[in-house]
């Protein structure tokens, strides 16, 4: 039986499963903290929050706040003045590698060019590519991949999630980890303005729902009321989407069955990373240092009455003479072999390769040879295509079932919450329609005609891969001569024609066949000119009457 809280919440149109629950607390709970972390690995501000600097001053109070002399502040809790985003570096190469300008997928419904047509619409309007990349960079810093699509205005849109913001109430399909009911929640500042014209920062939460049957978002929500269990009674926008399913879409990065988050680009790698941003910030301080060296007077240190400096200006008292002191060059080469040593090290864990830049010079290298250079690369790359394809393929056919469901009712109102975003109230399909050439030669009418989009029938989408590295025409020339010579030798045609089939688009090899058969034919017909028939010779001077027969024969 649902209680009193429950009843309510239903009343007002809030899902009751959201009722009883503190918002700041769901915020920020110990995956987020998780998440969170590792976010800020790939971002590069992992050392935001440390309170001193690389100097040991705390941060923000520069030279005033100075540590006194015997007083050590851990490595550990110093900010690097020097870093390498390592972290970066990974996640960018692998989302340039599979979703680059030239590594996106093609989408077919093999069987229905109707159906095929009307989601490469749906892709096209909804920048469903870019946004995947933006997907694919978030997964692989934080280890999973969230997004969600909707009509709003007839046009279809796909958004892209922080995963440490999105909490799983329910699922729909957990061993193919399709969410039933998703809450999206992050507390962020904002600008409030008050009388008098003067501002201050407050806290809110922001909230958002997704189910099976409905979407609710919320206004702002101030800290005060996320921190009571009525939360989900603010002011809120809540329509029925009529999709027939939830249309959020959860991907793990790289698989790991036994926990929703799957594994980031850059898993058990910040203790290296931390490794490598130590060794730069001290080699770059005392190479710094070394550029403008420490007088060392070589007398007692209680004559020295100033405060310990390093550099110009200072100088550190010991008995028995003066020197400069200087940072010896072995040390840095020491360090930065070092540098080079973990750096390679993070990249040989993590499966990227850098190309070498002297190495592309001169004539370019074959896609073999590539592929042999960039194979850990490749290998990695392969299970992402996988991850990342299933969730681009899972979306597309939810979002032509949606289209199918919802295209042909009337649209209800557009919603818009304080923040300015927007859901519509029984959504509805409105796709640019598609343009066709006549080919009526009857009345001469050869001009654009506009097609209107139609779903079709099949929900067989499909995407096809193109290859990571194009053929140069050394290979496509060696692929073509070691096709020709095993053809009728010890392959047939069409396994030729196969062998070489992507280095010309070739799609449909059968058709292929029959159109190299059908201009073989008509080359044959030319070459032989027009059918006259037998034609008699003259008739033998002799008078014998079998040289016209002969000569016929012949």
């Amino acid at each position: 039986m649902p209680g009193v809280a429950d009843q309510v919440l239903g009343a007002l149109g809030v899902p009751a499963i959201l009722g009883g629950s503190r918002l700041d607390r769901i915020c920020g709970d110990a995956r987020f903290t998780t998440l969170d972390r590792l976010e800020s690995y790939a971002a590069g501000t992992q050392y935001s929050g440390r309170g001193y600097d690389w100097d040991g001053n705390i941060q923000g109070y520069g030279a005033v706040a100075d540590i006194s002399p015997g007083w050590y502040v851990p490595l550990d809790l110093r900010a690097p003045s020097t870093t390498m985003d390592v972290g970066k570096l990974i996640v960018r190469r692998f989302t340039a590698m599979i979703f680059g300008e030239e590594g996106m997928p093609e989408i077919t419904v093999e069987g229905d060019s109707a159906a095929e047509d009307y989601v490469k619409a749906l892709a096209l309007s909804s920048k469903i590519y870019q946004r995947t990349q933006e997907a694919r960079s978030k997964g692989g810093a934080i280890g999973t991949a969230v997004m969600s699509f909707g009509f709003v205005g007839g046009l279809p849109r796909v958004a892209v999630h922080n995963a440490k913001h999105m909490h799983v109430l329910r699922w729909s399909d957990r061993f193919e980890f399709r969410p039933a009911e998703v809450l999206e929640c992050y507390r962020y500042k904002k600008t409030v303005w008050i009388a008098g014209g003067s501002s201050v920062e407050k806290d809110f939460f922001y909230a958002r729902y997704w189910s099976e049957t409905e979407e609710v978002l919320w206004d702002p929500i101030p800290a005060e009321v996320a921190k009571t269990p009525e939360w989900a009674a603010f002011t809120h926008s809540s329509v029925e989407h009529g999709y027939g399913e939830c249309p959020v879409y959860w991907c793990q990065n790289l698989p790991n069955c036994e926990c929703i988050d799957g594994h980031a680009d850059i898993e058990g790698l910040m203790g290296p990373i931390d490794s490598i941003n130590k060794l730069l910030s001290a080699t770059v301080k005392g190479t710094l240092a070394n550029v403008d060296p420490t007088l060392v007077i070589r007398d007692h240190p209680a004559n020295n009455t100033g405060r310990v400096k390093k550099g110009s200006g200072s100088a550190i008292y010991s008995p028995g003479g003066a020197e400069f002191l200087e940072l010896k060059g072995d040390a840095v080469r020491t360090a930065l072999e070092l540098v080079s040593k973990l750096l390679q090290y993070c990249l040989d864990v993590a499966g990227v390769v850098l190309g070498d830049p002297n190495q592309a010079k001169g004539n370019a290298q074959s896609a073999a040879a590539l592929k042999m250079l960039y194979l850990p690369m490749i290998q990695q790359a392969d299970v992402l295509r996988s991850q990342y394809g299933n969730m681009i393929q899972a979306m597309l056919v939810g979002m032509l079932r949606a289209a199918k469901a919802i295209g042909s009712r009337v649209p209800g109102p557009v919603l818009v919450t304080e923040n300015g975003e927007r859901v519509q109230q029984k959504p509805s399909v409105m796709l640019p329609d598609r343009v066709e050439y006549n080919d009526d030669d009857e009345n001469n009418d050869h001009g654009p005609v506009m097609v209107k989009r139609v779903p079709g029938t099949s929900e067989a989408v499909t995407l096809a891969w193109p290859p990571y590295f194009r053929a140069t025409t050394a290979d496509i020339k060696a692929a073509v001569e070691a096709a020709t010579l095993a053809r009728g030798a010890t392959v047939s045609d069409k396994t030729a024609i196969k062998f070489t089939a992507s280095y010309f688009g070739v799609v449909d090899v059968d058709r292929e066949l029959s159109l190299i058969d059908a201009e073989r034919d008509a080359k044959l017909e030319s070459m032989a000119g027009p059918d006259l028939g037998l034609v008699a010779g003259p008739t033998a001077t002799d008078g014998n009457e079998n040289d016209g027969e002969k000569l016929a024969d012949t």
